[in-house]
């Protein structure tokens, strides 16, 4: 039985397990996909204290670095149920079975859809949730982008390097973003701002050929990028009974939801700003009550 088990290995998985693991727990770490999670997909990050004007590649490469150098357990399976036996929890993934003492989650969020005919079947064929990953798709190519956060903001910037033109469709009639990037945006000539609108019909065969807003008007395009927020990556624990409304875990000052021994940390809690940094501090901070609690024994 493991002391303890990581679910998903992004900045506060990793976190965790860097100090799990040097604290001398039996920890094995579990991750879907790639180590570093969305770190992957951004394209630039500049606010990371130390490492200003980095990609996001290279800092989950720098962090897989780490996990070698501790030679840190992990294993690239999905999670597909979690259960409650006497002395701590089995984890079913979809090539094993893991018996532990202590669970911390990891694993994000999930973009979300606008919820429109054609929309899955056109994923991949123009529509994508990542400029960095599909960019270069669209080179000299006409781009629709939904939404209006920070996010939206930085892949617009990101894809006016790549593509002819770019259309931002947002359904306010002014970004709620405070921050430079929102003048950089309406100041670059690629980019063209449709306030006070959204997409309605997604049309298109074998691919994206145009949308269509509420107001009728029709966007020829041949890529759409979706980004209007995230839904918590949390299908694996709907029977724990941690979450709340939106979906989030629920937990107190130390990331432990009300079943004792499971942790939920980063973009699973809901915050009023998602950072690198907090997602670390959330994974450290698990582990060191894991730890704490573990030595009082």
């Amino acid at each position: 039985m493991f002391d303890l088990v990581i679910i998903g290995m992004g900045p506060g998985g990793i976190a965790a397990s860097i100090y799990a693991k040097r604290g001398n727990l039996n920890v094995l770490c579990l991750e879907k996909n790639m180590l570093g999670g969305e770190l992957n997909y951004i394209d630039k990050i500049d606010n990371y204290p130390g490492l200003n004007n980095i990609t996001g590649s290279s800092l989950a490469y720098k962090l897989m670095e780490h996990i070698d150098e501790l030679n840190i357990n992990y294993k690239i399976e999905s999670v597909i149920d979690i259960n409650k036996i006497d002395n701590g929890y089995e984890i079913i993934s979809n090539k094993n079975k893991y018996l532990t003492k202590n669970i911390i989650l990891a694993t994000g969020r999930v973009a979300k859809k606008l919820g429109l005919e054609n929309e899955d079947r056109l994923l991949g064929r123009g529509i994508s949730h990542c400029a960095v990953c599909d960019g270069a798709f669209f080179k000299n190519k006409n781009v629709c982008i939904v939404g209006g956060g920070m996010s939206a903001l930085q892949e617009a910037l990101y894809l006016a390097n790549i593509v002819n033109k770019i259309y931002i469709i947002y359904r306010k009639d002014k970004f709620n973003v405070t921050s430079s990037i929102v003048d950089k945006v309406i100041n670059n000539p690629k980019i063209e701002v449709i306030y006070n609108e959204e997409v309605k019909a997604i049309n298109g065969n074998e691919y994206l050929e145009s949308v269509t807003l509420k107001s009728g008007k029709l966007i020829n395009t041949s890529g759409l990028f979706i980004y209007i927020g995230y839904t918590p990556s949390v299908n694996y624990i709907k029977n724990l009974d941690i979450l709340d409304n939106d979906g989030y875990a629920l937990v107190n000052n130390n990331f432990e939801t009300k079943c004792k021994g499971i942790y939920a940390v980063g973009d699973l809690v809901k915050k009023d700003t998602y950072q690198i940094v907090l997602a670390m501090a959330d994974g450290i901070r698990a582990s060191l009550d894991i730890i704490n609690k573990i030595v009082e024994k």
